[in-house]
């Protein structure tokens, strides 16, 4: 027995994959922020996700950006992140290109487990981590939502063939726990038994339904009556909305699938009315004439790859108008078992003239097209000029380009792309609240006024909007108005820190003993240090 050379079977794999990760994904290290979402958790929530005081409300209460998901798992990452790293994005990138390639190794684990030949699936885990398609599930810090969902799906079904194989119940106790963690990551886990049953049908001589089901059934039972009582208040969408809305995206599943095959109309904001369908119908007229041509060793495997697919993608096409390409990082494995099948590849295996140059061939380009793609993340101008010249007609993609150029303190570019904005959308959110910014800063409050009441008029929750009228009538000298929309401010958003800050800074200027130690107290719950002139002064209003 040669033992270097078992070593070497078992390890080159993963070995391979982790160089792959490395090696392509190392330059995100040194990337800045995007300013899509990634900033709120960065920098906006580092008060709170600094404190481990603060994890077990995540069971409690919605998802920080929107409150109609509830991600537990997901936030507790970020969490993690920001008690190591603090505001720098260096963690958050390092832990995005670590669960990556760890997604990698799982992956070939689990097609070991399931008895693929163990060179495909390498070559297929290679191509999974260095593909284009998944770049801003690495580069983009919140794309971590679907590695992390998959990581959990990955580790929950090589848990669950290992007990269907030894049927030991640390097995099944890990398999449920996982699928748990999953759920706690992102809805779209919800599929994981769906998956799992039929992947049973076809890969296990003993299926063991009558403890899984109860299992399943158990768990995502526990989880929906657990989510229903978070989101209790929130708006959700009623039956007839989500089927419209799925029948509105159904034509990006096939923009979806062509960007597994040909990676070339990437995008880092795509929207439905700028992805061209051409790619995914040339992919799948050549996938149906390799198969009918040459012909697939088994159906029920093909279909299998294909409902892997469609179940974990689905569920993103419900109530979006993004089409992410991170959405894509579970269902793509499908892809794999529908390849799989297909003769063609057997005929080619057996010329290794041909398929050595071509495997190659397409690593190479994957390579390349993902360090081009990689590059649109590095930071916020390169990414919001990408989304205006890739999604046109967003209006989103126009109206956060003029933020940026607000930040450069380029207010004309701004403002140019905050009125192309309000013409593909004039109801567009948080537009007139930036032209207000803008007019503020050019002194003519009383335009910056009109912005300022036009964004209430279609956004009334915004609370952005109320904190900046309030800085507006403080300008003025309307003083109580100012205070009445910083608190506004904060009975839309309990932890919008400069609102508070106001608050105190006014109460303190006025004298107010009593009202400047309530919102000094609230500043300090939410971890703001106050400096120690404002307590002097403080103190000596109130000496007790």
């Amino acid at each position: 027995m040669n033992i270097p050379s078992i070593l070497k079977r078992i390890f080159f794999p993963y070995i391979l994959i982790f160089l792959a990760g490395i090696l392509l994904y190392f330059k995100t290290l040194s990337f800045d922020l995007t300013y899509l979402d990634d900033h709120i958790w960065v920098n906006d929530y580092h008060w709170f996700l600094k404190d481990f005081k603060n994890l077990p409300l995540f069971f409690l209460q919605p998802d920080f950006i929107s409150g109609v998901f509830y991600r537990p798992f997901l936030n507790i990452s970020f969490m993690i992140n920001s008690a190591i790293g603090g505001t720098s994005p260096f963690v958050y990138h390092l832990t995005n290109i670590l669960i990556h390639i760890l997604n990698g190794c799982l992956l070939f684990n689990f097609l070991k487990q399931l008895r693929y030949n163990a060179k495909a699936a390498g070559i297929f885990c290679v191509l999974f981590v260095v593909h284009p398609v998944l770049v801003s599930s690495v580069a983009w810090i919140p794309g971590r939502t679907d590695s992390l969902l998959a990581f959990f799906v990955l580790l929950s079904l090589i848990c669950l063939n290992k007990y269907v194989e030894k049927e030991r119940t640390l097995f099944l106790f890990m398999h449920g726990l996982f699928l748990l963690g999953a759920l706690l990551v992102k809805e779209t886990a919800v599929a994981t038994p769906l998956v799992a049953g039929y992947g049973l049908l076809l890969y296990a001589t003993k299926r063991r339904w009558k403890i899984l089901v109860p299992v399943w059934v158990g768990i995502i039972g526990l989880w929906l009556l657990v989510r229903q009582y978070v989101l209790r208040d929130a708006q959700m969408a009623d039956f007839e909305t989500i089927i419209q809305s799925l029948w509105t995206n159904a034509p990006s599943l096939i923009s979806y699938f062509g960007k597994v095959f040909l990676p070339l109309n990437l995008s880092v904001l795509p929207v439905l009315e700028d992805l061209p369908l051409i790619y995914g119908l040339v992919s799948l007229g050549v996938l149906l004439i390799c198969i009918f041509a040459f012909g697939v060793r088994q159906w029920s495997r093909l279909i299998f790859g294909l409902v892997w697919f469609l179940l974990f993608l689905i569920p993103a096409l419900v109530i979006s108008f993004l089409k992410h390409e991170y959405r894509l990082y579970l269902p793509m494995i499908g892809c794999f078992f529908m390849l799989y099948e297909m003769k063609v590849w057997y005929k080619a295996a057996q010329r290794p003239f041909y398929w050595i140059p071509g495997v190659t061939a397409i690593l190479t380009a994957f390579f390349i097209l993902s360090l081009q793609h990689m590059d649109h993340f590095r930071e916020r101008m390169a990414f919001w000029q990408n989304a205006v010249v890739s999604s046109p007609h967003s209006p989103l993609a126009h109206r956060n380009l003029g933020a940026m150029y607000y930040l450069e303190k380029d207010l004309d570019k701004a403002e140019e792309e905050y009125h192309k904005a309000l013409e593909l959308s004039p109801l567009e959110p948080m537009v007139h609240n930036n032209l207000g910014l803008i007019y503020a800063d050019r002194q003519q409050p009383q335009l910056a006024l009109q912005e300022y009441l036009a964004e209430i008029a279609v956004n009334p929750d915004y609370d952005n909007v109320y904190f900046n009228l309030g800085n507006l009538y403080y300008s003025q000298g309307y003083i109580e108005e100012a205070v009445s929309s910083w608190k506004t401010t904060i009975s839309l958003n309990d932890r919008y820190v400069q609102a508070y800050w106001n608050l105190m800074l006014h109460y303190l200027s006025r004298g107010d003993r009593t009202n400047t130690g309530v919102y000094i107290v609230e500043l300090q719950k939410r971890g703001v240090e106050i400096p120690a002139n404002i307590q002097q002064v403080w103190q000596r209003l109130n000496p007790s």
